[in-house]
């Protein structure tokens, strides 16, 4: 009895070691965090993103060279693949551009997610989810997403009761948890955008313990959304759940899906509700009204990044490079305020804005030919996953 319980929690694939590494950096990679460092959870991040990619990398290469390893790319698709190559190229390009080029690579600190580096793991980690894909072992990883984003959800709750909480980067507007990714937006996107799949998992799970687990964890990451207050999280929940029912209307072959979509999001809808009124959250409230200065100076960071796209539309101004240009040029919108911004808050802006028109294309073909492809896998194959996947990427 005991080994059998012992097996339930023992790793699937774990004999392929490189499958096994990606379960790991998966698993740390968005729960790391210190208060150690200045910016609390970039540096190890990162760091140990760059340790465990670089021993898959090394293993695969063992691999690859006596033979075990052989993997046909003419397997996966091709536009989402060509997209992301022509990405990186685009990404080279500016930085070589770039008047900046240790910001391009490295990333301003202490913000290093717009950087050549970042976007190369991002890729080689999306290359190894290629590599290392197929439904199975996909179902394993997405679901160990999911463990991630209801321990991030609770994390920022007990945060915004006031236990465990700190300011993040910087002390902002209005006081908001920041939780396990040391920003209040980046932890209410990321939660939202696994939301999907904790649906998925709760509708498809078998045993009643599995099904309790799963409803949990997404009542416990809505109530992570509606408390880190992030717009374009909430934004991007209801346009991916309303994107997610109208794919099921035009090719769901089972429609009693459509009717629990439906009633799923009129219940979301009076829970979020009532939720607000009975706990007065203030800084939701403040979040929907858009009076606060966070929202109102950060048009001014998005007029910034439209006149940095004119000025530069080829090679942007180059990556990890936004807040020099702002410096440069801030007397036309903040020349008497304190605000400062190093990256123009909106990936759609700031990708074009620093690493030229050509990058942010090929970024948005990318996350377009991945929705389509995932569509059109439901549409023949009427696998839910796929569904999920979709409303997902449309959530980010």
């Amino acid at each position: 009895m005991f080994s059998s319980v012992i097996n339930k929690f023992r790793l699937p694939f774990r004999e392929d070691t490189v499958f096994s590494l990606l379960f790991l950096l998966v698993l740390t990679v968005p729960l790391a965090f210190t208060i150690y460092t200045r910016e609390n959870f970039e540096i190890i991040k990162y760091a140990l993103w760059l340790i465990v990619l670089g021993v898959m990398l090394l293993v695969l290469a063992l691999k690859v060279k006596s033979g075990e390893g052989r993997y046909n790319l003419k397997t996966f698709p091709r536009l989402p693949l060509f997209s992301l190559v022509a990405f990186i190229i685009f990404v080279l390009v500016s930085t070589y551009f770039s008047p900046d080029r240790l910001n391009s690579i490295f990333g301003f600190y202490y913000r290093f997610a717009n950087s050549l580096l970042v976007y190369c793991l991002w890729a080689v980690t999306l290359f190894l989810f290629m590599f290392k894909g197929g439904r199975a072992r996909l179902l394993v990883l997405t679901k160990v997403l999911v463990f991630d984003a209801l321990i991030i959800s609770l994390v920022g709750i007990l945060q915004s009761q006031g236990i465990g909480y700190y300011e993040g980067l910087d002390m902002a507007a209005i006081s908001r948890a920041p939780s396990l990714l040391g920003n209040p937006i980046f932890s209410s996107m990321f939660i939202a955008s696994i939301f999907p799949f904790a649906v998925y998992f709760g509708f498809k799970a078998n045993h009643f313990s599995a099904k309790v687990y799963y409803v949990l964890t997404g009542i416990l990451i809505l109530t992570g959304i509606i408390l880190l207050t992030s717009r374009g999280a909430w934004l991007g929940l209801v346009v991916g759940i309303l994107a997610m029912l109208m794919i099921a209307a035009f090719y769901a072959k089972n429609k009693k899906i459509i009717i629990f979509g439906v009633l799923g999001l009129i219940i979301i809808s009076v829970s979020v509700a009532g939720f607000l009124k009975v706990y007065n959250v203030q800084n939701a409230r403040l979040t929907l009204s858009l009076s606060e200065s966070n929202a109102t100076t950060r048009l001014y960071a998005w007029g910034m990044a439209r006149e940095a796209i004119f000025e530069h539309p080829i090679v942007g101004v180059g990556l990890g490079n936004f807040q020099q240009y702002f410096e440069q040029n801030r007397e036309k919108y903040l020349s008497n305020a304190v605000q400062n911004f190093d990256d123009a808050h909106n990936l759609f802006l700031q990708l074009p804005a620093t690493a030229g028109v050509p990058a942010a294309l090929a970024f948005i073909t990318l996350l377009i030919a991945s929705i389509i492809s995932a569509i059109n896998y439901f549409k023949k194959q009427q696998d839910y996953f796929a569904l999920a996947t979709a409303g997902a990427i449309i959530i980010f």
